[in-house]
Order: structure tokens, then C-alpha cells, then sequence
């Protein structure tokens, strides 16, 4: 009995210490994803709640931290994340983080139509899910200068618009793509939720006002 529990210790140690280090992989911001990546790979992760922390961070391959830092580095946390997002993948076909993960490593590696089909495929596993939505939003407004939008961006814009906790992000847009303000307000505006989205607007431009 002693000797099986020692086995089952041998066996079972090198797992924990895997998981602990993916326990701690959730980056704050793309400095720390790129200083988890010198090595070329991210730390495994047995867990579903690890693996989806760490799709998660890889979503900020397109923030504007990852977009000035150098190419090489940007291209190597790309390359991490994409490694990692389609093992993920492999387990579990259907994880729509990792398919949104997969969209913004291959967006950042230049590969736009695979990057257009996997943020597609995020959408079909992850159809209600409110964070992907923004984040495929997102990804959808920095693809805008190469693909029009489609339904499925349109989808995200209504879905984030019914969500209180994420439709200020939706203002985010609205100011920062001066180029895409028509789509969105025709996107919004026979919605039922858009005189919530027009009042989060004339608040941030007030505060903005203000704030000189």
C-alpha cells in the first residue's frame, strides 16, 4: 500500500509542478506574456480553468503594448500562443477562448484569412459568451482596414450592447475607429439597448469635456 502511494507521489509530482506553472501564466499585460515566452512555449496546463486563463492572455497579442513592442518578440508570443491555443484545441475542440486565442496569434502573424476563420469558429462555440464577444469585436475592428465586418461581428456588437458590465467598451470603439462610426450605429440603432449605449456616450464626452 505504502509502495503504491509513493508510486502514485513519483507519478502525480511532475503534473502538479506543471499546473502550478500554468496556474501562474494569466499575464497581467503583454510584458509579462513576452517574458513568459523567452523560451520559445508556455507552461502546460492540464485544467480547463488554467487553459482558459491562459487563451485569455494571449488575446492580448493585439493590444497596443504588443503592436509597439519589437516584431521578433511580437512574432515569438504569437507563435507560443498559437502552440499552445491548438493543443488546447486538440483536447478540447469545442474551447472558444482557444479558438479566439488561435484568431489573434495568427492576425499578428500576418495570416488573415485563417485568423477571419478562426474568430468565426470562436463565435459558433462561444455564441453567448459576452468577454469573447468584445474580444472578437475587437479583433474584428482591427481587421476592418482588410475585411468588412459580417454578421457575426454584428452579432458581438448587439451581445455586448445587452450586457451593462461590457457595453462601455462599446463607447471604446465608437471614439477610437472614427472610420467604422457608421457600422456601429447602424448595427445599434433599432436595438432596444441602443438609448443606453447613446447615454454612455454623452457621459464619457462630458467627462472627457471636463477633463479639458
Amino acid at each position: 500500500m505504502i509502495a503504491i502511494s509513493v508510486g502514485m507521489i513519483v507519478v502525480t509530482l511532475p503534473m502538479i509542478r506543471s499546473e502550478h506553472a500554468g496556474l501562474f501564466s494569466y499575464f497581467r499585460d503583454f510584458a509579462d506574456l513576452e517574458e513568459a515566452t523567452r523560451d520559445g512555449a508556455l507552461p502546460p496546463a492540464l485544467s480547463r480553468f488554467v487553459q482558459v486563463g491562459q487563451m485569455w492572455s494571449c488575446d492580448g497579442l493585439n493590444s497596443a503594448a504588443a503592436l509597439e513592442a519589437e516584431p521578433q518578440d511580437r512574432a515569438r508570443v504569437a507563435q507560443a500562443c498559437l502552440a499552445r491555443a491548438e493543443a488546447v484545441l486538440d483536447s478540447v475542440p469545442t474551447m472558444s477562448a482557444a479558438h479566439q486565442a488561435r484568431a489573434a496569434a495568427l492576425y499578428a502573424l500576418g495570416e488573415t484569412d485563417e485568423a477571419v476563420y478562426a474568430k468565426a469558429l470562436s463565435l459558433i462555440t462561444g455564441l453567448n459568451e459576452g468577454g469573447l464577444a468584445l474580444r472578437r469585436l475587437g479583433l474584428a475592428y482591427q481587421l476592418s482596414a482588410e475585411r468588412p465586418f459580417n454578421q457575426g461581428d454584428e452579432a458581438d456588437a448587439i451581445l455586448i450592447l445587452g450586457s451593462a458590465g461590457y457595453r462601455d467598451y462599446l463607447v471604446d470603439y465608437f471614439l477610437y475607429y472614427t472610420d467604422q462610426r457608421d457600422w456601429l450605429v447602424s448595427v445599434l440603432q433599432e436595438q432596444s439597448g441602443n438609448a443606453d449605449f447613446l447615454q454612455s456616450l454623452r457621459d464619457r464626452l462630458a467627462e472627457e469635456a471636463a477633463q479639458g
